[in-house]
C-alpha cells in the first residue's frame, strides 16, 4: 500500500489533496477487474455463460480429452504437464501428467513450477526441472474454448427448440437455482434444464409448478 507511505511523503497532496485518492481507489478498481491467474479454464468458461449441468460435465470431459490428444500427438517431445488448478488455501498447485497414454495427477509447490507459468498452463520437463511449453498452451486453451463455445451453442440450440409457444410446462425439479421442465403439451420423452429462466419466477419454481410459455418467455399457469 505505497499510497499510505505517500500521503506523509507528497507535498503535492497539500494542493489536491483527492487526487492521490482517486488514483488509489482507481488502481484498486483495475486490481479487482484483471481476471485471476488461479481459476482455471473450465472455471472461467463457466462463469462467462449460462451453461446446463449436463453441459458444465461435459466442458469437463472436453477439456481432458484436449489435453490428452495433444499429449498422444507430441509424444516426441516427452510427457506432459498440465497446471489443472490450484489447490485452495494452499500455495500447491494439481498436475496433470500425461506419458504414454498414462495420465495421473501430482501436486507440486509454486516455487517447483516455471516463473512464468499459472494455472492453465501446458509444461514439458528438461533435466528434471519443469518448463512452460507456450505453443502447447496456446493450442490447449484454445482448442478447449473452441470446443466449449460448440458445445454450448447446441445446449442452446435443443433448450430453444423446446421451448413452444403456448404449451405448458412443469418444473420437474428446482435445485440451487437449477430449473428442470417437462412439456406437458408435447409430452416428449425427456425434459430440458432450462438455464435462462426468469429470475424473477426462480422463487415460485418450485416442483410441481406450472409456467405457460407466452411471447418468448414464462408465466405463471393458473
Amino acid at each position: 500500500m505505497n499510497f499510505f507511505n505517500d500521503l506523509e511523503k507528497n507535498n503535492d497532496l497539500e494542493k489536491n489533496p483527492f487526487k492521490k485518492i482517486q488514483d488509489f481507489i482507481e488502481d484498486l478498481a483495475n486490481s479487482f477487474a484483471k481476471p485471476s491467474q488461479n481459476i482455471d479454464i473450465v472455471s472461467k468458461i463457466i462463469s462467462n455463460n449460462k451453461v446446463s449441468l449436463a453441459t458444465e460435465n461435459s466442458i469437463y470431459l472436453l477439456r481432458d480429452q484436449v489435453i490428452k490428444s495433444y499429449a498422444a500427438e507430441t509424444t516426441n517431445l516427452g510427457p506432459l504437464y498440465y497446471v489443472y488448478n490450484k489447490v485452495k488455501d494452499t500455495d500447491r498447485y494439481r498436475i496433470l501428467k500425461i506419458e504414454n497414454g498414462t495420465d495421473s495427477m501430482l501436486e507440486v509447490e509454486k516455487p517447483i513450477l516455471p516463473q512464468n507459468a499459472k494455472v492453465n498452463s501446458a509444461m514439458r520437463q528438461d533435466n528434471n526441472i519443469f518448463v512452460l511449453d507456450k505453443s502447447a498452451t496456446e493450442f490447449i486453451n484454445n482448442s478447449i474454448e473452441e470446443e466449449s463455445s460448440k458445445l454450448i451453442q447446441k445446449q442452446n440450440e435443443k433448450i430453444n427448440a423446446y421451448k413452444k409457444d403456448g404449451h405448458i410446462y412443469l418444473v420437474t425439479e428446482d435445485t440451487n437455482g437449477k430449473i428442470f421442465l417437462y412439456d406437458t403439451t408435447s409430452k416428449p420423452n425427456f425434459e430440458i434444464e432450462e438455464v435462462n429462466f426468469p429470475k424473477d419466477l426462480l422463487k415460485s419454481a418450485t416442483e410441481g409448478k406450472k409456467f405457460v410459455y407466452e411471447n418468448g418467455t414464462y408465466k405463471i399457469y393458473e
